[in-house]
Parts: C-alpha cells; sequence; structure tokens
C-alpha cells in the first residue's frame, strides 16, 4: 500500500511539474528569449514579444544567419508554442546605405554645329570629355 501511495504521489508530482513549465506567462518567456539572444551573443536590439506562447521576434539584424540564430534560440525557451520571426537582414535592398557619391548629373545637349559641318553625338558618356586633345597634339590641348 505504501508503495502504490508512493508511486500515485511521484505521478502527481510529475504532473504538477509538467504542467508548471507549460504555463509560464507571456512576461516570463519573454524575459527567458531575452536571456537566450543574450546568451548567444545576438544584438540587444531584438525586440521581442509573447501573446499566449507565440513569441514574435522582431528589429533590423545584420545578416540572415543572425535572423536564424534568433528564431533558433527562441525556440529553445519553454512555454514557446511558436517563433514569428519579423527580422530583417540589413542585406535587402531597402536596408542598404546610401551612396556616397550620386551619380554625376547628365550633362545638357551640344548646340547643333555650324552649316556644313555634321553634328556631334548626342549621348557621350559622362566620364568622356567634351573636347578631347586632337589626334597627336599634347596632351590637355584642346581639339581646333
Amino acid at each position: 500500500m505504501l508503495r502504490t501511495t508512493s508511486i500515485v504521489a511521484a505521478l502527481a508530482l510529475l504532473a504538477g511539474v509538467s504542467a508548471c513549465s507549460h504555463n509560464r506567462t507571456d512576461a516570463d518567456i519573454s524575459s527567458a528569449v531575452k536571456q537566450n539572444l543574450a546568451v548567444d551573443r545576438l544584438p540587444d536590439t531584438i525586440i521581442v514579444s509573447t501573446n499566449d506562447g507565440v513569441v514574435t521576434l522582431a528589429g533590423i539584424v545584420t545578416d540572415v544567419n543572425t535572423k536564424e540564430r534568433a528564431g533558433v534560440a527562441a525556440s529553445r525557451v519553454k512555454g514557446v508554442q511558436q517563433v514569428v520571426n519579423n527580422l530583417r537582414p540589413t542585406t535587402m535592398a531597402g536596408d542598404m546605405p546610401k551612396a556616397a557619391n550620386p551619380p554625376a548629373a547628365p550633362r545638357p545637349p551640344m548646340p547643333a554645329a555650324p552649316e556644313g559641318f555634321p553634328n556631334p553625338p548626342q549621348n557621350v558618356p559622362n566620364d568622356v570629355p567634351a573636347n578631347p586633345p586632337a589626334a597627336g597634339a599634347p596632351n590637355g590641348a584642346p581639339n581646333p
């Protein structure tokens, strides 16, 4: 009889412990996820929110690998039912830094050549000088 009582007590204790691990509050889960992110040395700028055991990660991270690592760290927390990983890596086109030097403005069209001379081409690339040196002329000498 004592043995049966001990087994029943042990099972009740295990059932209680099991129920406790699944009844964590959303705040407890969010806190544990943030702790896992810190342990894994992931950015502290990741926003963590939890609703009914569903953890949502938001913010910008440096790369896809960091995004994936954060999702794994969140999923390791007891009580997490699902992870919604809305982290955005900065390698997306919209998150790229602006170019330091914008492209040069297009040149205005060249005036028409005097009568009897052919018109010069209008679509000269920006890196070609307007008046290249004449053949055989010293460097920098304008084209007559």
